[in-house]
């Protein structure tokens, strides 16, 4: 099993080196919509550890992430409209945690893939690199 895990990070550590700034965000949302799914699924089958794992891995992504990625300068109104969704996303994902509230998860998960869905189309048509 080891030999799976070493593969899959120098899998990934290849993609991330290789990534452009746009590509590094969709791989982002994509880890973040990951770690809410699954901290989902513990609600679902009653597993609080794993849960909060899950819901710790997507909070540092949001924050460390996403939050700490928002050029304000550069990106205006649409850097201060996205920090309000991040921000209310990871204050629903604790408050969906701690509630076991899965329609409240949904909805968050709902949000984020609405914006990577925007991201990857602004990115096919060739207006951000």
């Amino acid at each position: 099993m080891f030999g799976v895990k070493a593969y899959a990070k120098v899998g990934i550590e290849s993609q991330v080196n290789s990534a452009s700034p746009h590509q590094l965000i969709v791989m982002l949302y994509d880890g973040l919509l990951e770690s809410m799914r699954f901290a989902l699924i513990c609600m679902q089958n009653k597993n609080p550890v794993q849960k909060g794992a899950e819901v710790n891995r997507a909070l540092r992504i949001l924050q460390d992430g996403l939050m700490s990625s928002l050029d304000f300068e550069k990106g205006g109104d649409i850097s201060k409209q996205l920090m309000g969704v991040y921000e209310y996303v990871s204050q629903n994902i604790v408050i969906a945690s701690a509630r076991n509230d899965e329609e409240k998860m949904q909805v968050c998960i709902a949000m984020i893939e609405n914006i990577r869905e925007a991201w990857v189309a602004i990115g096919m048509s060739g207006g951000v690199q």
